[in-house]
């Protein structure tokens, strides 16, 4: 839950959302989840939130900053995370630093040729003034290749202000591809198709792709890009070429350590105080700035600013109005107070000192109800559009036998986890779509008629933001209590008594919503066992999600049988196969046992449960399918500070493995920690992370 709104595998999912997915990639936590915020003006909301009113004293803040008023001095948005940032590179943020902490503060400053509609999510020009030309096919050089052109918008500006060019597109997509950069930079620039591109003027692109694209290669690919300044980048770049090998190469560049890099966003990057936070200030020169943007109940969008551009799509703008708002930036500055954890991060956001805690663990049962009964804060809840995971190195044996990675997914009973040890703060998935994600989880779009659910002006609506960053949730959530912060941004979920700290807290309303996001186990594919699906749906079935979420967590999760959760109620579907529900623990057992033999593996002593769930054997001697020995395996998780959830499952889930003689041992350490080593392929087995 945040605290803010902002190949064959078998997935294991829990929503809270706790996720369980079996993937070679490595997976970050993302946006959405939790949110515990301040109303300013129009800010959307995603998840479980609460909101502090307007009115509400400025309190005092761990950055440096002056004191100023709202009628005499700048608007600062005052917001609280409780991970710090581990770079403000922003190659980097999109390669092997891309977590959630880093995107809190890092998004939403490079321009993209197209972009997504709010609400509706309609395919729209940002920096492009149309959409494209189709895609089409050429000869040049006797060298096939699929051409598309796109114009530019004339007058877009960075910071420093240069013109945002073709050039500036050419350059990040050439550097992309020659550097061979990965992570999130290799969905943007796939180069099995992207060839190259040229401008033919300033303002006029021509695509080059090797093979013709499909929507994830183009539209939703490259077409999304985030563009970087070449007039400021290219030295940089240059440098690092000078380098050795690519990977020498790339380490140069992501070492690199900006200084005054230009903005086209609403916000300019000012200045990180590592461990205490982060500050960004209102881009006097955003393009978008004072643009009206208006959707209406027949499908049309239109999008206008006087006297510089105007664009409409998808049928004529008449008739009833679904969306109308103004584009800001509304604040001077966004300050990012870094809290220890949600604890803290809630004290502040009680006491006044954050107006939004961005959160995309959950807010802990305990923190919810404290937050509830804050005076002072409203608290209202959405359904989640992310998860957590369970990731397996499939690098390594057993990770990357399908078999194993099957039987750990049978193993995690998501269902206990969630509403036993967990008490309902997560939820099981069975689907990557969260049933937060309403439209796609379930249903259609269906006509746009009747009440509006949702009508908002974007902002920012204030002239800071700090980021305070605290050590754990307990921190964050005693310096939101405190009036510390205005809002904690929680990725990991609340605990039970934190809920409950926060709802009996004056001061401090809380509000609930559905999850869209989900906690999930990965598997490193590239090693043995991991890379056997039989592997991996043994652990699936052994997973009791709902033993786990009902019994354990005393339903503060949810088990997820999709990656999409149930909080995403548009997109959730609840009619997919439910890998393991309703097993009992012998049949669980025995449904992982088949599950190897049939893939090959083989025990000197085979697990058995009795009937009422107790191991009669505990399971020896198994080997893999080639005869070797069935090797240690290690699973990351969040250590119980960072996200009590995850560390709880992960430690249920080490004990079902070693029950069927799978020798895996549960590692609870830092969130940075995990993200780090899941960057070396071959430097883990399972991960636990999430993503909402």
């Amino acid at each position: 839950m945040s605290l803010r709104s902002a190949a064959n595998k078998l997935t294991i999912v829990l929503a809270s959302v706790i996720f369980v997915t079996f993937a070679a990639g490595c997976t970050r936590e993302v946006i959405k989840e939790v949110p515990v915020e301040t109303i300013v003006e129009k800010e959307v909301i995603k998840e479980v939130f609460i909101e502090k009113p307007a009115e509400q004293k400025e309190a005092g803040r761990t950055a440096e900053t002056a004191e100023t008023t709202e009628s005499t001095g700048p608007k600062i948005y005052k917001l609280g995370i409780f991970e710090d940032l581990t770079t403000t590179n922003y190659w980097a943020y999109l390669g092997p630093d891309t977590t959630i902490w880093n995107s809190y503060v890092l998004s939403g400053g490079k321009p993209a040729l197209y972009s997504l509609s709010d609400q509706r999510f309609d395919w729209i020009p940002s920096a492009a003034t149309d959409f494209p030309t189709p895609v089409v096919e050429e000869t040049a050089g006797g060298t096939t290749l699929w051409t598309t052109e796109v114009v530019l918008k004339k007058g877009m500006k960075w910071s420093d202000g240069n013109d945002v060019t073709a050039e500036d597109f050419i350059f990040t997509a050439h550097t992309v591809r020659d550097l061979e950069l990965s992570g999130n930079w290799s969905s943007s620039v796939d180069t099995e198709f992207f060839d190259h591109a040229e401008a033919l003027d300033p303002y006029k692109l021509k695509i080059y792709f090797k093979q013709k694209p499909g929507l994830a290669r183009w539209q939703f690919g490259l077409a999304f890009m985030p563009i970087l300044s070449k007039a400021f980048w290219e030295p940089v770049v240059e440098e690092a070429k000078k380098q050795g090998t690519t990977v020498e190469q790339q380490r140069a560049l992501y070492a690199h350590v900006p200084e005054n890099e230009p903005s086209a966003g609403g916000y300019i990057f000012e200045k990180w105080e590592n461990g205490a936070f982060a500050e960004k200030v209102k881009n006097p020169d955003h393009y978008f700035e004072g643009s009206s943007i208006i959707q209406y109940s027949n499908g049309a969008y239109s999008e206008s600013k006087p006297g510089v551009y105007d664009f409409g799509a998808y049928g004529d703008p008449e008739g009833d109005k679904v969306l109308d708002y103004t584009v800001g930036p509304f604040a001077d500055s966004s300050i990012y107070s870094i809290f220890g954890n949600q604890e803290t991060a809630v004290l502040a956001l009680k006491k006044g000192d954050i107006d939004f805690m961005l959160n995309p663990l959950g807010l802990q049962r305990g923190l919810q109800e404290q937050l509830k009964g804050q005076a002072g804060l409203e608290t209202l809840e959405n359904a989640n559009n992310g998860f957590r995971y369970l990731g397996f190195n499939m690098r390594h044996p057993p990770m990357n036998i399908k078999a194993f990675r099957q039987a750990v997914a049978i193993l995690i009973d998501k269902e206990f986890l969630t509403s036993t040890v967990l008490q309902g703060v997560a939820i099981p998935m069975y689907t990557t779509v969260p049933e937060g994600n309403g439209f796609w989880y379930f249903g259609a779009y269906g006509d746009p008629e009747g009440d509006k659910v949702l009508d908002y002006t974007v902002g920012p609506f204030a002239d800071s933001s700090i980021y305070s960053i605290f050590g754990n949730q307990e921190t964050a959530v005693l310096a939101l209590k405190k009036g510390d912060i205005d809002f904690m941004l929680n990725p990991l979920g609340l605990q039970r008594g934190l809920q409950e700290q926060l709802k009996g807290q004056a001061g401090l309303e809380t509000l609930e919503n559905a999850n869209n996001g989900f906690r999930y186990l990965g598997f490193n594919m590239r090693h043995p066992p991991m890379n056997i699906k039989a592997f991996r749906q043994a652990v699936a079935i052994l997973i009791d999600k709902e033993f786990l979420t009902s019994t354990v967590l005393q339903g503060v999760a949810i088990p997820m049988y999709t990656t999409v959760p149930e909080g995403n109620g548009f997109w959730y579907n609840p009619n997919v196969s439910l890998i393991g529900k309703g097993l009992s623990r012998t049949e669980r057992t025995e449904e992982a046992v088949k599950l190897l033999k049939d893939a090959g593996f083989t025990w000197e002593k085979e697990p058995k449960v009795s009937e009422n769930g107790t191991v009669e054997v505990e399971g020896k001697g198994l080997k893999l399918p080639n005869g070797d020995p069935m090797p240690d395996l290690e699973i990351l998780s969040p250590s119980p500070g960072y996200d009590p959830l995850r560390s709880t499952f992960a430690i249920w889930i080490e004990r079902w493995l070693n029950d069927m003689g799978i020798p895996a041992k549960a590692k609870l350490t830092d969130f940075n920690v995990i993200v780090e080593k899941i960057a070396d392929p071959d430097g883990f087995d399972i991960w636990i992370l999430g993503w909402g």
